[in-house]
């Protein structure tokens, strides 16, 4: 059994997991399905495989995808996990600044061992957070954007960081008195203007240095993030204490003993209904949807076995009847290759077997294949289009919502089979 020295933090020692992506499709400005990297998804195994994207994607192509690839490593000051939830200090950052565009964050997890500059330059990210200080040799290797933070030069002189901000990097080392480390910022490809130019825009909200003075100063939300990270005793006791990874090693819900012993007796793996359960609820046991929907799967009480409502409101009444339901539709894509199955099924858990129906009966008539995931999102989009909803049986679809649900809860699943196998190698 793999051992690391006990004082290294729970999230340091699992720096060196790469993460596995299943596939990347778009968000809300999802547009097609061309940008589907193709992979192999067994029950209990996720396959890497090749990247097949444009190394040279701009804003507007990332837009039209959807989401931001966020470089990062799996620390307590870049991006975790606690209790299925993503945490990190550049994790909500970067969730920020997604969020103000109307994208989301895909997260790539690298190994110790990868150069993380040239997976940005072979186009596996968009951008690299790692919440660690930039070296100004390798800053020469791709574009940076304005800094969240740095350290002050021993002279205090706030030009430093006008240089820095309007360069990139710093081109002329020989008139400060920097430090190789002290500037904090993303880094992205140098064919990446227009991305640079937004993560320019987004910094200089939240960070700047006063002219006059040289003092720093951060907008309340930058403060703000500061402190629960690195200012707050006991958020930083809880995630930084030398016994966390022998107490909490795995953890990826408050219910993951009650889902591994369910989802065991349906032979599904137990990180899918975790993700899964994550998205609908977000470990809420006491949620409750707009359409009805309750409890920690959002179970539907008309569709439901269990006659009695409140009991759904139970966890293990819940948990069983969402796997029932997942299981069910495996079950009836199973002659379907991994990848297809997963999608199909979650879709059909998220908008209803109706609904996928008119979706494919939509990609036939397109003369697509019904069975090709790719094909039926296309149509599921179509369909929030009058020309096509018209016809169908169940009427209008919120494509965008199914598409990004499948999206959503497969690259989670990914991210928490990655940290999840990582876990069973340390032991006490």
């Amino acid at each position: 059994m793999l051992k690391l020295p006990n004082h290294r933090p729970f999230y340091e020692k699992a720096a060196g997991i790469l993460l596995i992506l299943l596939f990347s499709i778009g968000s809300s400005s999802f547009i097609s399905t061309k940008h589907l990297t193709h992979v192999d998804v067994r029950l209990h195994e996720i396959v890497e495989v090749d990247i097949s994207e444009s190394h040279y994607f701009d804003f507007e192509e990332i837009v039209k995808r959807g989401t931001i690839r966020m470089i990062t490593q799996y620390t307590y000051g870049s991006y975790f996990l606690y209790e299925g939830i993503d945490r990190g200090f550049e994790y909500e950052l970067v969730s920020r600044f997604t969020r103000e565009h109307g994208l989301k964050v895909e997260v790539v997890l690298t190994n110790s061992d990868d150069d993380v500059i040239e997976m940005l330059n072979r186009g596996e990210g968009d951008l690299i957070a790692i919440n660690t200080a930039v070296s100004l040799d390798r800053a020469q290797h791709v574009a940076l954007s304005q800094p969240y933070d740095m350290v002050i030069t021993q002279s205090g002189d706030p030009r430093v960081y006008d240089q820095y901000a309007v360069a990139g990097y710093v081109s002329n080392v020989s008139e400060i008195v920097f430090v190789d480390q002290d500037i904090f910022a993303w880094a992205m490809r140098e064919n990446a203007p227009v991305l640079k130019q937004k993560a320019d825009e987004f910094m200089q909200k939240h960070f700047r240095i006063r002219e006059t003075d040289g003092q720093i100063l951060r907008s309340a939300y930058l403060n703000q993030l500061r402190r629960q990270y690195f200012e707050d005793d006991n958020w930083i006791e809880r995630f930084q204490s030398p016994n966390y990874d022998i107490i909490h090693a795995g953890y990826l819900s408050p219910y993951d003993e009650m889902i591994k012993h369910i989802s065991e007796e349906s032979g599904l793996d137990w990180k899918l209904v975790v993700a899964v359960m994550a998205q609908e609820s977000a470990f809420n046991p006491d949620a409750e949807s707009d359409a009805g929907a309750l409890g920690l799967m959002q179970i539907i009480p008309r569709f439901s076995m269990i006659e009695n409502e409140e009991l759904l409101y139970d966890p293990e009444t819940n948990i069983r009847e969402g796997v029932r339901y997942l299981k069910k539709h495996l079950t009836s894509n199973a002659h379907l290759d991994s990848l297809n199955r997963y999608s199909m099924a979650l879709a059909t858990y998220n908008v209803g077997s109706g609904n996928i129906a008119d979706a494919k009966r939509l990609a036939v008539q397109l003369g697509n294949n019904p069975d090709e995931w790719n094909h039926v999102a296309e149509a599921l989009l179509k369909l929030m289009n009058p020309e096509y909803y018209e016809d169908a049986r169940y009427g209008f679809k919120r494509g965008t919502e199914t598409v990004n649900y499948v999206n959503e809860v497969l690259n989670r699943y990914s991210r928490y089979h990655t940290v999840y196998h990582w876990a069973e190698h340390f032991d006490d």
